[in-house]
This record gives structure tokens, C-alpha cells and sequence, in this order.
């Protein structure tokens, strides 16, 4: 994770991908992390910007679970394991595409 290496300066944390994306035309910040649908969303709506993507073992150990808030201390819930259990149950490809669809129908942020 990036927050691990050294001469890294972090700058105050966005709420929103539109956020981060001024941060770095402004020049505040020099890079952020997405998944690849997202990138690919951002940099098709904004041509000033590239994705910088690591090869396969020369950059950054990726976790690619898929995560999702639920109210504190649920954990041990039936709804908490029904939910875990389907998302067990998508593939990395499947996620993909519906991050792609997300991003081709998400609002452009002005």
C-alpha cells in the first residue's frame, strides 16, 4: 500500500473520485489509486491524466476483494454472511464489468 513507502507526502483525504481528480489538476496531489474501471472512467472524462499500472510483481501487493460498509459490529449477523455469501460467489471478471457499467453510467461530475 502506498502509505508504506518512504518520501511519500500525503495530502488530506477526498470523499469523492471527482475530488481527487482536482486534487491532481491542480497539482495537489501527484497520484491517487483506483481500480482499473474507475481509472479508465477518469481518464476517459479527463485526457490530461494517464493510468500508471505497476507489472505484475513490481509495484504494489492488491487486495481485489470486494468490500462493502455495513453498520458496526454486524459481523456475526445472518444478513452480514447472506451478503458476504454472494459476494464470495462474483468472479473478478463479472466485478469488473459491473464497475466498467458503473463508471459508462455514473453522472459526470462538473
Amino acid at each position: 500500500m502506498i502509505r508504506y513507502l518512504e518520501g511519500v507526502d500525503h495530502v488530506t483525504p477526498k470523499g469523492t473520485y471527482p475530488e481527487l481528480v482536482v486534487a491532481l489538476q491542480n497539482g495537489d496531489a501527484v497520484g491517487i489509486t483506483a481500480e482499473m474501471p474507475v481509472a479508465e472512467g477518469i481518464v476517459a472524462a479527463n485526457p490530461d491524466l494517464a493510468i500508471v499500472k505497476f507489472e505484475d510483481g513490481k509495484g504494489f501487493d492488491v487486495d481485489t476483494t470486494v468490500s462493502i460498509g455495513l453498520k458496526n459490529n454486524t459481523r456475526e449477523t445472518q444478513e452480514f454472511k447472506d451478503i458476504q455469501a454472494a459476494l464470495d460467489k462474483i468472479t473478478t471478471d463479472t466485478r469488473n464489468e459491473y464497475m466498467k457499467n458503473a463508471v459508462e453510467n455514473a453522472p459526470a461530475g462538473e
